[in-house]
């Protein structure tokens, strides 16, 4: 197959996003522990495993093209100061890399690059479900109010 340009740079995008979500979840994690939030920092655990996976996913298959997966550090990454806000800005950066797995499977559609398309369509139903929790949490902050939220994550 020959190496398309267009789905390497996606792919090198796409890892950088990765590392900019580990490193987002990593200081919300961070956070969390030094606040006592003992089940919202095993949630942080979990998802970053399945961020690293991506991260890993996506090296492989640059890998597998004889390209070098080497790390970009990402340019923006959107702490929180207080739970509301670190909830809400890893929504948003779910919605973020949902959006761009949809183009790089588009792409790679448009390519016939069914190899990356499978590898992104695992990562892209793992991001789905990040954002159906994030969303979830949203919900049950505002129903429940941020003090009996929180006082439910201790």
């Amino acid at each position: 197959m020959e190496i398309n340009q267009q789905i390497i740079d996606a792919l090198f995008a796409r890892r950088t996003e990765e590392l900019a979500a580990i490193i987002q979840y990593q200081a919300h994690r961070s956070m969390a522990e030094f606040w006592g939030y003992t089940k919202l920092v095993e949630y942080y655990d979990e998802i970053i495993g399945d961020e690293q996976k991506h991260y890993k996913l996506l090296g492989d298959r640059l890998c597998y093209f004889g390209i070098t997966p080497d790390a970009t550090i990402p340019s923006a990454i959107n702490i929180g100061q207080d739970v509301p806000a670190m909830h809400r800005n890893d929504n948003a950066s779910e919605e973020n890399a949902i959006s761009n797995y949809n183009s790089t499977m588009s792409l790679c559609s448009e390519n016939g690059d069914n190899g990356t398309w499978l590898i992104i369509s695992e990562i892209l139903k793992d991001e789905e479900d990040h954002r159906r929790d994030w969303k979830g949490r949203l919900v049950e902050l505002d129903q429940m109010g941020e003090a009996n939220y929180l006082s439910a994550k201790l």
